[in-house]
C-alpha cells in the first residue's frame, strides 16, 4: 500500500565505508487512505420496494390479490353433492390487495448485522481496493465472500432471504465526482460488466470515511443501489432491461394474530393456513365461520340472481344491500315457514338464533372448529394460501457498511 521504498546497502571494507540509498518520489497513494484490503464488520441495508403495473412485463396486473381457499371445500362439495368448482368459487377469499404505487408486502424492511450477526448468518466479505496508476485515475477492486440477499421463486410467488456467494470486480475512485471534479469523501464504484453478472451496483455518489488513527484502520462506506428502479436507473447506468433489471416480489403467506387469524399487519412468522378474521364479522365472534360464510355467500348470490317474487331488498333502508339485509330476509323466510336453503345447501334456520323471538340474531358458531362430520354445528373455517401473488416492483436499497483493514 505504501509506494515509498527505501533501500539501504552497507558495504564495510577495511579502509573505507560506502553508503548507498535509493528512494522514489514521496507521493503516497494516488487514491488516498481507502487503498487497502478490508473485511466487513457491520452491515445495514434498507430495502424499499414499490409495486408496479406496466404493460408487457411479467406478472403485471391492475390489482394484485392474495387469495385463500377454504381448506374443506373439496370435502364439503363431495358430501353435499355440489360441484367442487362451485363451492370453490363461492368460498374463495381475498386476504390482501396491492396496486401500483403501494409498498410491496413486507417493505420497507431493514436488515441489520453487527460483527456477531454477520458470523451467525454466514456473511463475510473482503474488498481489495487497489491504487490507481496515476493521480485522478481509477483503481481496480475485487470483492469476494458471502452476502445477504432476497431471492424470488416465480413458481410459488415467494420472496425469501438467503446468503449467496459473490466474486465482483471493477473500477473505483474517491474524492472526485463523476465529472472528475474534486469532491472530498465521495466514492465511485463501476462494476466490470464484461466479467458477467455483478452483485454490487454502480454508484457515483457513495460516501466514505477512513480512520487510520486506530488499529486496525476503519473504513465506512455508504451507498444507494438504484439500478433496479425503472426511472432512477438513469442516475447510474445508460439503459434499462426489463428482462435483466426488473425485480419481482412475492407473497405466499401472512403473519398471524394471537387468535390464529391472518393478520397482514402482524409481526409473527408468516403462515399459509389460518382463520380469517375481521371486525365486520363481529356477529360470529370476528371469525369467518361456516354460518358467516353461508350468510355472506347467500347475500351475493341473491343479489346476482334475484328471485322475482321475493327479491333481496334494502330492508333496513341504509342505502345498500348487504349481509344485514340478508339476515332480515332469512328471519322473515323462517317466520313464514318457507324452509329455504342457501346456495351451499344449508337451512336458513341454522343461521338464525331464535332464542329471543322478539329479537332473533345471527347464530354464532365461533366457539367450535368446523368439522365435516358435524356440519350443523358450524365452526371456524381454516383457509389456506395455495399459491402466492407475484408482482413487479421498483427497488431501492440503502446500504451502510463498516470495514476493518485486514491485518498481515
Amino acid at each position: 500500500m505504501n509506494l515509498k521504498k527505501n533501500f539501504y546497502i552497507y558495504l564495510y571494507i577495511s579502509i573505507a565505508a560506502f553508503f548507498f540509498s535509493c528512494e522514489d518520489d514521496d507521493g503516497g497513494s494516488n487514491l488516498g487512505d481507502a487503498v487497502g484490503t478490508w473485511n466487513l464488520q457491520s452491515l445495514n441495508a434498507t430495502y424499499d420496494r414499490t409495486v408496479v403495473t406496466k404493460a408487457g412485463i411479467d406478472f403485471s396486473a391492475d390489482v394484485y390479490n392474495l387469495k385463500a381457499s377454504w381448506k374443506d371445500a373439496a370435502g364439503y362439495a363431495t358430501k353435499m353433492v355440489i360441484p367442487e368448482a362451485t363451492v370453490s368459487a363461492f368460498t374463495e377469499q381475498t386476504l390482501a390487495s396491492f396496486k401500483a404505487g403501494d409498498n410491496a408486502p413486507g417493505f420497507p424492511q431493514t436488515a441489520q448485522y453487527d460483527a456477531a450477526g454477520l458470523t451467525a448468518a454466514g456473511i463475510a466479505l473482503t474488498v481489495v481496493l487497489n491504487d490507481a496508476n496515476s493521480s485522478g485515475g481509477r483503481g481496480t477492486y475485487t470483492v469476494i465472500g458471502n452476502y445477504p440477499t432476497i431471492r424470488f421463486n416465480p413458481e410459488t410467488c415467494n420472496s425469501y432471504g438467503t446468503v449467496a456467494s459473490m466474486t465482483d470486480a471493477g473500477l473505483w475512485t474517491a474524492d472526485q465526482d463523476a465529472s472528475g471534479n474534486k469532491k472530498l469523501n465521495n466514492f465511485i464504484l463501476e462494476p466490470d460488466i464484461t466479467l458477467g453478472d455483478q452483485v454490487l451496483p454502480p454508484f457515483p455518489d457513495g460516501s466514505y470515511l477512513v480512520d487510520r488513527s486506530v488499529s486496525p484502520a476503519t473504513f465506512k462506506l455508504d451507498f444507494l443501489d438504484r439500478d433496479a428502479h425503472d426511472s432512477r436507473y438513469s442516475e447510474v447506468q445508460t439503459s434499462w432491461s426489463e428482462e435483466n433489471d426488473r425485480v419481482n416480489s412475492g407473497l405466499d403467506a401472512l403473519p398471524l394474530n394471537s387468535s390464529g387469524g391472518f393478520d397482514p399487519a402482524g409481526s409473527t412468522d408468516p403462515a399459509a393456513e389460518a382463520y380469517i378474521m375481521n371486525s365486520a364479522l363481529s356477529p360470529w365472534g370476528g371469525y369467518l365461520t361456516f354460518f358467516a360464510l353461508n350468510c355472506l355467500v347467500e347475500t351475493e348470490y341473491l343479489k346476482a340472481n334475484p328471485n322475482p317474487k321475493r327479491p333481496l331488498a334494502d330492508a333496513n333502508e341504509d342505502g345498500v344491500i348487504d349481509v344485514n339485509d340478508m339476515l332480515i330476509f332469512m328471519i322473515v323466510d323462517i317466520q313464514n315457514g318457507y324452509a329455504s336453503k342457501t346456495v351451499l345447501g344449508v337451512d336458513y334456520s341454522l343461521l338464525i338464533d331464535f332464542s329471543s323471538k322478539i329479537n332473533p340474531i345471527p347464530s354464532n358458531d365461533s366457539a367450535s372448529i368446523f368439522d365435516l362430520s358435524n356440519i350443523s354445528m358450524g365452526g371456524k373455517l381454516t383457509y389456506k394460501i395455495d399459491k402466492g401473488v407475484c408482482m413487479p416492483v421498483n427497488e431501492i436499497i440503502t446500504f451502510s457498511t463498516n470495514w476493518n483493514e485486514a491485518q498481515d
